[in-house]
């Protein structure tokens, strides 16, 4: 058995045994953030005699034993956000529940760079808007950024006891994808005011106490307060050769010599990892050097988690599976779903996985 590092805030990563999935081990992964159910998850604890409704176990051994319940078509469910997504019918934007198993819905896509995002829109209640990333950067001040990225993981678990049991299409989850920590060199990208800076030192050290304010990695408790995401690992920003005017933030092909990966683009996401240990990393819509960064299993099951020490989770950005066929043409629907997995790509943000998983898995 293979596990993923356990953060028992309420929540749990594992790495369940390998199902084979292309002819290569299909690691489930799961952020069981319903499976070490504290009361401000779910309105009660479930009944079952089994090992997973016992709070005494570990969180590994719960979370291997719910897989164990489960059916291929259950798991993909449970590997799928279902962001933008929403229906009248089930999946109504966020993952499903398993009635027979007692394991309630959960929205894994909450997020925060400077205040929560849709947080009061969903629970109505009013929470604390900081300046653009780009603008508390600038300060230079990290005492000031733990301090924010405090007060957005007490008001994250505040807004998650106000919804109760109420699940969300997204926010006021336990699941926050921040921070943005991406070198920024270019403003053709687009998105330079929700990143850190220019500096690969800076953007590290600004990660890492962001993390240690948000999931409270400090505190005095055997639990994160929620589980933070660095992100978007990697090369994403439109530097390095291979952009053209068709460019976009999906489809760029990050051409990337190994010195300026290792003394530009990797310095922050190894801090980040090491130093801020978050429970998730997310990884980014473009490819790097022709590879897909969610499809790369030399970045996520390599550099990312044999060199550096991961054992979280790895989300891909919302419909970047999707994207390694539809926009990348890197593989077919089923082998994009394949070849995700097998790279280390835990969860996808969308329904791509759900979707065309069944396929994956019996070609």
């Amino acid at each position: 058995l293979r596990y993923s590092r356990a953060a028992s805030f309420v929540a749990a990563i594992t790495r369940p045994p390998p199902a084979t999935i292309m002819g290569s081990p299909m690691k489930l992964s799961l952020l069981a953030a319903a499976i070490l159910l504290g009361a401000h998850a779910v309105p009660a604890p479930c009944s079952l005699d089994t090992t997973y409704c016992d709070q005494t176990a570990s969180p590994a051994d719960r979370a291997a034993d719910l897989v164990s319940k489960m059916n291929m078509t259950e798991k993909l469910a449970q590997l799928s956000t279902f962001s933008f997504y929403d229906t009248t019918e089930a999946p109504f934007g966020y993952t499903p529940g398993i009635e027979r198993l007692q394991l309630p819905a959960w929205n894994y896509h909450s997020e925060a760079l400077h205040g929560l995002r849709t947080a009061g829109e969903d629970t109505r209640a009013k929470t604390t808007l900081f300046p653009q990333v780009s603008a508390i950067a600038a300060t230079g001040n990290l005492s000031l950024v733990k301090e924010m990225a405090s007060t957005m993981g007490r008001e994250a678990r505040a807004i998650n006891n106000l919804a109760n049991d109420t699940v969300y299409t997204k926010g006021a989850g336990l699941s926050y994808w921040s921070p943005t920590m991406n070198v920024v060199r270019d403003p053709r990208w687009g998105r330079a005011q929700e990143s850190v800076s220019e500096d690969p030192w800076f953007n590290g050290k600004y990660a890492v106490e962001f993390m240690n304010g948000l999931q409270g990695n400090e505190d005095d408790v055997p639990y994160l307060q929620i589980a933070g995401c660095c992100k978007h690992l990697i090369a994403y920003s439109f530097e390095g050769q291979g952009y053209s005017a068709s460019s976009n933030r999906k489809n760029f092909d990050a051409i990337v010599d190994a010195h300026d990966l290792s003394e530009t683009y990797s310095p922050a996401f190894r801090r980040c990892v090491q130093e801020g240990q978050p429970a998730q990393i997310m990884c980014s819509y473009n490819k790097l050097n022709g590879v897909p960064t969610c499809a790369d299993p030399n970045l996520l099951n390599g550099l990312l988690r044999d060199t550096w020490g991961f054992d979280g989770l790895v989300v891909a950005d919302c419909d970047a599976v999707e994207d390694v066929c539809d926009t990348h043409h890197y593989s077919n629907e089923s082998a994009a779903v394949a070849e995700t997995i097998n790279a280390g790509c835990d969860q996808d943000c969308g329904a791509y996985t759900f979707l065309h998983g069944p396929a994956a898995v019996e070609e």
